[in-house]
């Protein structure tokens, strides 16, 4: 126990002087990397991480901590999300999926629940809001490439995490996806702190047909006003 709770600790407090050097792993977004929505819809954002590059050179990782930050609450806020279900973070799984001591190795996720997902949440930190998606730590380093490991919803070949924003006025807002956010980073082995690339995703509000026209309308009165002065 003690030595799970010193995991959990690395993880959710990755240090803040994290260096901006690639480091070999790296987001993606399966889905893509924008939505154009209406005021009141909600946007599924799904993320997958891997560790890049071949077994001779692939990165050894002890520890990782990585956020959704950035965004507008003004034009989407946070809904819900759900990180990855397994314990193992690049990790290697086979043989039964519905097994989880099919898993070995690989970093140790904070809730540390099998077929659970986690249910990850909006915090604030310093006056900005930021969704964690990866606390993860562990003390034998991995350097397998995630490529066999669960994703969020217990199954293979699904994302590492699934994350839900509402669209709550019109606009534009950016999401910033890596390790940028204070606090978290990504740790080798060695104890070198880096960061991973950082993603955007980028939501576009549009504002309701009606909405819209009573604002056409409105802008069509005031410059017959003006004509007619």
């Amino acid at each position: 126990m003690r030595l799970f709770n010193s995991l959990l600790t690395t993880a959710a407090a990755v240090v803040m002087s994290a260096s901006t050097a690639y480091a070999g792993v790296e987001f993606s977004l399966p889905g893509g990397n924008s939505s154009t929505v209406n005021i009141g819809d909600t946007v599924v954002i799904t993320i997958d991480v891997a560790n890049l590059g071949t077994t001779a050179t692939r990165q050894s990782v002890s520890g990782f901590g990585a956020s959704i930050f950035g965004y507008d609450e003004g034009v989407a806020d946070f809904v819900a999300g759900s990180g990855r279900a397994a314990v193992q973070l690049f990790g290697l799984c086979g043989g039964d999926p519905d097994d989880p001591t099919t898993c070995s190795g690989g970093l140790v996720q904070a809730d540390n629940a099998f077929f659970s997902p986690s249910n990850l949440v909006e915090t604030t930190v310093g006056g900005a809001k930021r969704v964690q998606i990866v606390a993860a730590a562990s003390t034998t380093p991995t350097n397998r490439t995630g490529a066999g490991d669960f994703g969020y919803d217990g199954t293979f070949s699904t994302p590492a995490f699934v994350v839900t924003f509402q669209a709550t006025g019109a606009g534009q807002t950016v999401l910033r996806i890596g390790t940028g956010f204070p606090g978290d980073a990504l740790i080798l082995s060695t104890g070198a702190e880096f960061q991973v690339p950082e993603l955007t995703y980028t939501i576009n509000v549009i504002p309701e047909p009606g909405t819209a026209l009573l604002m056409g309308l409105g802008l069509a009165g005031l410059a017959a006003a003006g004509r007619r002065e």
